[in-house]
């Protein structure tokens, strides 16, 4: 998957469109070096089985330690109860079930939260800002909001 252009999968066919994924808030910067991100544990919550595939092949390929995927709320939740990752990416809609309960104990869990969505803009959010990554996405803004996440914790 070529970094820069690759696209990750549609994700909720309801709520995007084909073609390059856009990122909300953090733009791509091609000075990342993603082994930043070696040995980081990552929880992974997706429910298209082919977005959630890909993005654990790319995960992996930078030496990222992927939990998951998980495809609901109450997986994501059964992998929580035996370890903690650093980072979780969660999409929004899983199904029908919207996620921000999860997303909320994630982040009282000290969990860094980016939040993947097929809709344009994030519910308001209490507390700490969110990253926040609006489908469709390419691999590229995706390690930037990861790199981002991992440098906003030093």
């Amino acid at each position: 998957m070529d970094e820069g252009h690759g696209s990750l999968g549609l994700g909720d066919a309801d709520h995007c469109t084909k073609g390059l994924f856009a990122l909300s808030i953090i733009k791509p910067d091609p000075k990342i070096d993603s082994a930043s991100l070696k040995g980081v544990s990552v929880l992974v919550v997706e429910d298209a089985w082919h977005v959630a595939k890909a993005m654990k092949i790319l995960l992996e390929q930078r030496g990222m330690e992927v939990m998951g995927p998980a495809a609901t709320a109450m997986e994501a939740r059964h992998l929580l109860a035996t370890e903690k990752p650093l980072v979780a990416l969660v999409d929004v809609n899983l199904k029908g079930e919207m996620a921000w309960d999860l997303i909320d104990e994630l982040r009282e869990d000290d969990i860094k939260v980016v939040v993947i969505s097929g809709y344009p803009e994030p519910r308001a959010s209490q507390g700490a800002p969110i990253t926040y990554l609006q489908k469709p996405y390419n691999a590229a803004e995706l390690i930037t909001a990861l790199h981002a996440i991992m440098e906003a914790r030093s």
